[in-house]
């Protein structure tokens, strides 16, 4: 049997490669990778062969097609695959009744329903409730660690005890700007309390692992104590700061953490900083 992801992937992120992930570890399904290619449900930037490159290359090791229909019920009707379990998240479900003959796709298809935790169960009964076949739709959970500092919703991806996703928080090498107290957190706190052999996949650059980082990451050996603060005087934006940790980036560029003279301080791009 097969589980298909469907969407316009405009463009791919880690929420999809983790949804994808958890579904294959819950149900024991091979999971197919379908991009709408001409959507009728919304409008996208990106061409539909653009599109299916960058899925093909978020989900380099699963079976990407290209979706010629232009809805989900037109893609099952034309019976490729038989009783799929077609996978959603859960603010696509709490729509699902404004879709093209939703009574068709769940005739066609088992649903499964990524939810997060902390999701309003109220909001999904309320769809399922008006379903003629409730038994068809299966609710399966996304683990989310809150990880703010680069931004104040960010949150981590767990798969199981073996993957985790770290968005913009923590990098190969180095972590991702924003407050930096709220970053030294989350990657203090929240990641390096994690098993040293969880995998690793940062919102940009290599693979990595949580004990790879431990051993390795600049910034994480300064915060733990490993090894002391830097006393090198810079300048960032023309402001004298002393530079606390320097790493490399993923952008070739280096990734600061600096003390101003007033006491402030930032993790900044390696670009703005004078040395």
């Amino acid at each position: 049997m097969t589980a298909l992801l469907g969407g316009t992937f405009n463009p791919p992120h880690n929420g999809h490669v983790a949804l994808a992930a958890t579904a294959e570890a819950r149900f024991g399904e091979e999971v197919v990778v379908l991009v709408a290619v001409r959507p009728g449900h919304k409008e996208v930037e990106l061409d539909g062969d653009v599109r299916v490159r960058l899925a093909r290359a978020a989900f380099p090791d699963r079976e990407v097609e290209p979706d010629p229909y232009a809805r989900t019920v037109d893609m099952l009707e034309a019976g490729r695959w038989r009783e799929p379990l077609f996978l959603i998240g859960a603010d696509e479900f709490c729509d699902f009744l404004t879709w093209k003959d939703p009574e068709g796709v769940i005739a066609r298809a088992r649903l499964g329903v990524a939810t997060r935790p902390g999701y309003p169960r109220d909001r999904l009964g309320t769809v399922l409730a008006k379903l003629s076949r409730p038994e068809r739709v299966e609710f399966f959970e996304i683990e989310a660690l809150p990880t703010p500092g680069h931004s104040d919703d960010m949150v981590a991806f767990v798969v199981g005890s073996e993957l985790i996703f770290t968005g913009d928080t923590l990098f190969k090498d180095a972590v991702g700007g924003g407050d930096p107290a709220l970053v030294r957190s989350s990657v203090m706190d929240v990641f390096m309390a994690l098993p040293d052999a969880m995998r690793v996949l940062p919102g940009h650059t290599d693979e990595t692992t949580i004990g790879r980082e431990r051993a390795h990451n600049p910034f994480v050996k300064v915060w733990s104590g490993a090894e002391p603060e830097g006393a090198e005087r810079v300048e960032v934006g023309g402001r004298p700061a002393t530079l606390l940790v320097w790493s490399p980036d993923y952008d070739g560029k280096g990734k600061a953490w600096v003390r101003f003279e007033d006491g402030s301080e930032a993790i900044v791009g390696g670009s703005r900083v004078s040395r």
